[in-house]
């Protein structure tokens, strides 16, 4: 049971995709509308990042231990990117006109893509300066 915890927690960012999905299926592109559901994945993204990363209990005190837990969080990312991406241009299509709801949806999901991507740099700073802080600390 202990091993099957170590495994979903390290796989837990894989769980912003259903998020995604979910906000791509319940759309409406209003503007007020549009700003809470990157809002939304922005503060879903972040969540799961930290709590993977462990990134307010973690007791790491070196640089390469944190990029060895920090390399397959950023694979699973570039998958989950990857993954949507397929998903996007197969199911929606061109991207249309500027009044379409094609346009809105790939609108949507570029959205997504750049709080994942900022979302990975933000976690990998917070990582680094933490490492870097019990370093010191233990010192």
């Amino acid at each position: 049971m202990e091993k099957m915890k170590r495994i979903l927690k390290k796989c837990l960012i894989l769980l912003i995709f259903p998020v995604h999905v979910i906000i791509t299926l319940l759309r409406d592109f209003e503007p007020g509308y549009l700003v809470l559901m990157i809002l939304l994945m922005l503060f879903a993204d972040f969540v799961l990042s930290a709590l993977q990363m462990e990134l307010f209990t973690s007791r790491r005190n070196s640089i390469r231990v944190f990029a060895a837990d920090y390399l397959p969080y950023l694979l699973e990312k570039c998958a989950i990117i990857a993954v949507e991406w397929l998903i996007m241009h197969f199911a929606v299509g061109e991207q249309g006109d500027l009044y379409s709801e094609e346009f809105g949806i790939w609108i949507l999901f570029g959205c997504a893509l750049i709080t994942m991507l900022a979302s990975a740099l933000v976690t990998f700073a917070a990582g680094a300066a933490r490492t870097m802080m019990y370093h010191d600390e233990k010192r």
